[in-house]
């Protein structure tokens, strides 16, 4: 990725589609662009709940979206539909890349994936049972423990939720495959835990988010 952009609170610079964008939309409403994808003049901040609350604070950095009197909504409504939306992308990712044949799901099915010497993008739900918890980290470990680099390993939504982007009933682990899903579901996946808190340490990002 090299669509970088600086955060307009934090002044940290990332690629675009890790960051949250907004937009004025034509009656000068401040609106979220999770999607990257609306017309006008953008500002961008660090998908965090406090760093989005004080961009609200910051009037007068948000003039230039519009041409008419800029209007802020309630914070605490803006940041539930952020969160909101942020897990309908991140779910949407998985069902899409179910249906393209590029997730695996299970334990079984992602075994058999790293024994054919293929390196998902794991996806293990934050309510996964402890014992289950531990064969998958150590799965995601065996190619470091055979001379390689370790499989990135993020945890999010609950298995409830993963099933039912996938379509299935409660589902603790997902392995992404297919290079162009993967990238969009990381890419979802990093701004979700960024946003509840959960952001993965740099050396944990590896080469997903590049």
């Amino acid at each position: 990725m090299g669509n970088h952009r600086t955060c307009m609170v934090t002044r940290r610079t990332a690629d675009a589609q890790l960051l949250i964008r907004f937009v004025a939309d034509p009656a000068g409403m401040l609106t979220e662009d999770l999607s990257g994808r609306l017309p006008g003049r953008g500002v961008h901040v660090m998908p965090e709940p406090q760093t989005v609350r004080q961009l609200l604070k910051r009037r007068g950095g948000l003039v230039k979206l519009a041409a008419v009197a800029i209007q802020v909504p309630e914070v605490e409504l803006l940041l539930a539909r952020i969160e909101a939306g942020l897990q309908r992308r991140l779910s949407d990712a998985l069902g899409l890349g179910l249906r393209a044949s590029g997730v695996v799901l299970g334990m079984r099915e992602l075994e058999e994936s790293v024994g054919r010497g293929e390196r998902p993008l794991i996806l293990m739900a934050a309510d996964t049972a402890a014992n289950s918890r531990e064969k998958v980290l150590r799965l995601a470990q065996r190619p470091a423990r055979e001379g390689g680099k370790a499989l990135t390993c993020w945890e999010v939504m609950d298995r409830d939720r993963i099933g039912a982007a996938c379509g299935k009933g409660p589902v603790a682990v997902a392995g992404i495959l297919d290079p162009g899903v993967r990238k969009r579901v990381a890419q979802d996946a990093w701004r979700w835990l960024a946003w509840t808190g959960h952001i993965p340490q740099m050396e944990e990002q590896t080469d997903e988010l590049e």
